[in-house]
Formats: structure tokens, sequence, C-alpha cells
């Protein structure tokens, strides 16, 4: 008998609870996605993408700074991760993307059509070892980015 009393009693209250959770009705964190956008030089007619066929390898990302999110520097080895702003996809992938772009755009490389060994003269890897925004002088802030790369 006590068992059903308790078993009514509990539903009940929760017949009578709002749907939902009561007076949580916060909107979720807005979150911002950025691309890199870099400059190229206009190609001059006939000169783009004809010198040697260049394989690059995705470049890989210095366990620091390996994150989606942005990363502040904001002190002496002082940094933190922003949680609303990040790349819209990996940055070793978005950095690889724009290398590639920039020199298949001048005469001196190409992507080579096959991935024979016979058919690449030159291989491109890289590590990016800084990625950050520099606020450590709030007045005039950074960005950096250090590439180390392999030719």
């Amino acid at each position: 008998m006590a068992k059903n009393r308790r078993s009514v009693l509990l539903l009940v209250l929760f017949l009578l609870l709002p749907p939902g959770c009561a007076g949580l009705n916060k909107k979720p964190p807005v979150k911002q996605y950025f691309d890199l956008q870099t400059p190229l030089p206009p190609i001059p007619e006939g000169q783009s993408c004809t010198g040697e066929p260049l394989l690059i390898r995705e470049l890989i990302m210095g366990p620091a700074f390996d994150s989606h999110a942005f990363i502040y520097r904001t002190g002496q080895g002082s940094y933190q991760a922003d949680f609303y702003n990040e790349f819209i996809t990996y940055p070793a992938r978005l950095i690889t993307e724009k290398i590639t772009e920039g020199l298949c755009r001048t005469p001196y490389f190409t992507q080579p059509l096959t991935a024979t060994r016979a058919a690449i003269t030159h291989r491109l890897s890289g590590k990016v070892t800084r990625l950050y925004g520099d606020f450590t002088d709030p007045a005039s802030p950074k960005a950096v980015m250090e590439i180390r790369l392999v030719l």
C-alpha cells in the first residue's frame, strides 16, 4: 500500500512540473568559425602550374597549439584557449591548403597527377611550431605563426 502511495505521489509531482527544466531558458553559446585568408599574386598568362611536380604533405601541428580553438598568449609563458572562436577546420589542413595554392600558382611547381615515386621530383613537409594571438601588450595585439618547412 505504501508503495502505491509513493508511486501516485511521484506521478502527481511529475504531472505538476512544467515541461522541460523550469527557469533554464538560457540560449546556447554562439561560436564563430574562421578561415585563413592569404593574398595571392595574380597568375601571369601561361605561367601557372608548369614547373616540377611537388608533393605536399599535410603539415604537423606542434602539440602546444594543436587545437581548433584560437590560442591567446596572455603573458610570459601563459596561454589560454578561446571557446567561442575557432578555425573552421583543423589549422594544419588550412595552412597546408594555402601553401599548396600559393606554390601551384607559381611557374616553379605543379601538383603531381599520380602518386608514383617516379612522377615526384620534390617533396614538401613541415611543422607549425607556433600559432597564436599575442595579447601581452593590449595596445598592440599580434598574430604569430611560425612554420618549419623541409623541401
